[in-house]
């Protein structure tokens, strides 16, 4: 991973608020989970949160629907951090930086995720945002940090990412739109938590072997 230096303050939870070791939790069984993080949330400066085993970070995040059973793709950037160099993605987020003003949770992941999709897709003409689970990869202490609260969001035009720091500017999967069946192709190639999602949440009746998640390069 590559050093981060960023003197932001964003969201964090105390670790031991999320007391699971579910990979993927439904919306609905999340919500007194979601309350609990509430209640507990503060900011803090990025790059100390990055160095704190004891508490977590808060990333809404997305995965983009195109008609009723179309998911796109994203190929992310060669360099940065070695579990997603190259990865195929299905989510687009971002951190929770501090407001100006006080807003509930709730407020701020959905605040945060549409920025966060006007960032890196160029896209603010969003059908339908709804959301669907949390996501955590209890792989290792590092990977375990961050976070992601899914979301689905509906978007119907044609876009290509905008943000060459996340994804390649080269790719001709950047935007397409695949069926979950379809999906299967790409099961070797996703990150962490877009292998999660797509085991647990989008294919798990496409593809037999989602029940061990496969080994991510950590540094």
């Amino acid at each position: 991973m590559t050093a981060v230096n960023d003197s932001r303050e964003i969201l964090v939870f105390p670790r031991d608020t999320l007391r699971t070791g579910e990979r993927f939790l439904q919306w609905d069984s999340a919500l007194s989970l979601i309350e609990s993080i509430e209640s507990r949330m503060t900011w803090m400066i990025r790059e100390e949160a990055e160095e704190s085993e004891e508490l977590l970070q808060a990333i809404p995040c997305a995965v983009i629907r195109s008609g009723t059973e179309q998911f796109r793709v994203m190929r992310r950037v060669k360099e940065g951090r070695r579990d997603l160099s190259s990865k195929i993605s299905l989510v687009v987020g971002g951190h929770v930086d501090r407001p100006v003003r006080d807003h509930g949770f709730l407020q701020l992941l959905d605040t945060t995720l549409r920025r966060e999709i006007f960032e890196e897709l160029g896209v603010n003409k969003i059908t339908k945002v709804k959301p669907i689970g949390i996501v955590i990869d209890h792989s290792s202490v590092f990977a375990s940090r961050h976070v992601g609260f899914v979301y689905e969001a509906a978007i119907d035009d044609e876009f290509i990412p905008i943000a060459k720091e996340e994804f390649s500017a080269r790719s001709i999967f950047n935007g397409q739109s695949f069926s979950p069946v379809d999906l299967t192709r790409f099961i070797r190639e996703f990150d962490p938590w877009s292998w999660i999602i797509y085991a647990d949440y989008i294919g798990p009746s496409c593809h037999s072997d989602t029940s061990t998640q496969p080994e991510f390069p950590f540094s």
